[in-house]
C-alpha cells in the first residue's frame, strides 16, 4: 500500500470518527434539553401506641393489589416516625411499612397489605399514616419419641377457628422450620387462637415433600393426630407462648 493511500485511509477514518462523535454529542444535548417529567412524593408517620417509631422501612411499590407489582422505592422513618418517599413518577402505589416483628393495626392484620395511593404527576401526598403494634410469638421444640430433635421440619400455624372453611386453613409462618435443636420460633403473629402442628395431612400439597427425605404424619400440639383434639394456643398482643 502506497504512502498516499495510507494517508487517505487515515484521513477518512478521522473524518468519520469526528462526524459520529459530533452526532452523539448533538443527541446528548437534545436529550439534556428535553423537559423532565415532574415527580412527586408520599409521606406520613409511623406510630406504635401513639408514639412515633423510628427506623421503620416504608416501601412504595407500583402496581394494583392482586396484580404484578413493579419498582420499589423506600424511605426510613426518623426519630419521630415521619417518613417521605420521594422521586415518584405518576402512578398507583402500594405503601407498606416493613417491620417483621410488627403488624399494621389499622389494616386487617391477616392480609398484611398496606395502603393504595394514586399519585398524579408532580403531586405530593401527605398523611399516609400507619399505626403499628407488636406481634406475638409462638415458640417450642419438636422431638422424636426418644428425645432426638426433629431437624429442619416446617411448622404449621393455623387459626383455631376458620371463618371461611371453603378457602382452607389460614396459614402463618409457612417458611418457619425447626433448627438443629428441634427449636422453632414464629413471630409477628396477630393476637388470636392458634393450633400448631408439623408433618403432612390431607390438606398438604402432594409434591411438597423433598425426595429421599422422611415424611412425617401430621401431629398437633400436644402430641395428637386429630385436629379436634389439638390444644388451642391463646396469643395476646405482643405476648409469647
Amino acid at each position: 500500500m502506497g504512502r498516499l493511500t495510507h494517508c487517505i485511509i487515515i484521513f477518512t477514518l478521522s473524518v468519520s470518527s469526528a462526524f459520529l462523535c459530533g452526532r452523539a454529542n448533538a443527541q446528548t444535548n437534545l436529550q439534556s434539553k428535553a423537559p423532565k417529567r415532574p415527580t412527586g412524593s408520599i409521606s406520613g408517620r409511623v406510630t406504635v401506641k401513639g408514639k412515633g417509631k423510628g427506623g421503620i422501612v416504608v416501601g412504595a411499590r407500583t402496581g394494583e393489589l392482586g396484580q404484578q407489582i413493579g419498582t420499589l422505592r423506600k424511605a426510613i422513618s426518623d426519630g419521630d416516625g415521619n417518613y417521605r418517599v420521594t422521586d415518584l413518577p405518576a402512578g398507583t402505589y402500594q405503601v407498606t411499612p416493613v417491620a417483621l416483628a410488627f403488624l399494621i393495626s389499622d389494616i386487617n392484620p391477616m392480609s398484611r397489605q398496606g395502603k393504595s395511593v394514586i399519585l398524579t404527576e408532580g403531586e405530593n401526598v401527605d398523611d399516609i399514616d400507619f399505626s403499628m403494634l407488636r406481634g406475638g410469638v409462638i415458640t417450642g421444640r419438636v422431638a422424636h419419641a426418644d428425645g432426638r430433635p426433629v431437624i429442619d421440619e416446617r411448622i404449621n400455624i393455623t387459626l383455631a377457628e376458620q371463618t371461611n372453611p371453603a378457602t382452607g386453613p389460614t396459614q402463618f409462618g409457612t417458611q418457619i422450620q425447626t433448627d438443629d435443636r428441634g427449636i422453632y420460633r414464629v413471630f409477628g403473629l396477630p393476637a388470636g387462637r392458634y393450633k400448631v402442628s408439623i408433618g403432612q395431612g390431607p390438606d398438604t400439597f402432594p409434591g411438597g415433600n423433598i425426595p429421599g427425605r422422611r415424611a412425617y404424619e401430621r401431629v398437633y400440639y400436644p402430641d395428637v393426630t386429630n385436629a379436634s383434639e389439638a390444644r388451642v394456643v391463646e396469643l395476646g398482643e405482643g405476648s409469647e407462648a
